[in-house]
């Protein structure tokens, strides 16, 4: 058994702890979007209870092994030089946009494009957000939409300032 695991072995959860835990994760490019995403959604099941009330056994169960595995995340690597050695910065970059949404949550992810001398495409992940949502699902995508637009204007902006000036 590891230490974490010797540790929230003897923790009784409740539901500002787990909220305390998940706000731990600091990521403002978004690369961790998707799992921040799901311990979002595990997170607004417990709005119910008081800050203070003790989580149940099988959602203490649940936190206690996600919040294991936040021991390797150290561990875990992300180039984040988007520009590949091979690109012809001549040639430009292009954004590439997506947004989806469903009944719960919706976000958005944008990627950067270049040409590259071999006559090949590098396309990263440059940003990505999410957000809870209770609308329609209609709605939702609308929101989602809106959420790709604004970050897109704003990686547009700061893309052309530091590539093209």
């Amino acid at each position: 058994m590891s230490d974490a695991e010797e540790l929230v072995a003897t923790t009784t959860l409740t539901r500002k702890m787990v909220a305390s835990k998940v706000a731990e994760l600091y990521d403002p490019v978004g690369i961790w979007e998707p799992l921040k995403l799901q311990l979002k959604l595990g997170l607004s099941k417990l709005n119910s209870l008081d800050w203070d009330e003790v989580l149940s056994s099988p959602d203490q169960a649940l936190w206690k092994d996600k919040f294991v595995t936040f021991v390797g995340f150290p561990d875990m690597k992300v180039d984040r030089c988007v520009v590949p050695e091979n690109a012809i910065i001549s040639k430009g970059a292009r954004l590439i946009c997506i947004s989806d949404a469903a009944t719960h949550a919706g976000g958005a992810a944008i990627y950067i494009g270049f040409h590259c001398d071999d006559g090949s495409f590098s396309n990263k992940l440059l940003t990505a957000k999410s957000k809870l949502m209770s609308a329609t699902v209609p709605r939702n995508e609308l929101s989602a939409i809106l959420l790709m637009t604004e970050m897109a204007h704003t990686c547009s902006i700061i893309t052309y300032s530091e590539l093209f000036l």
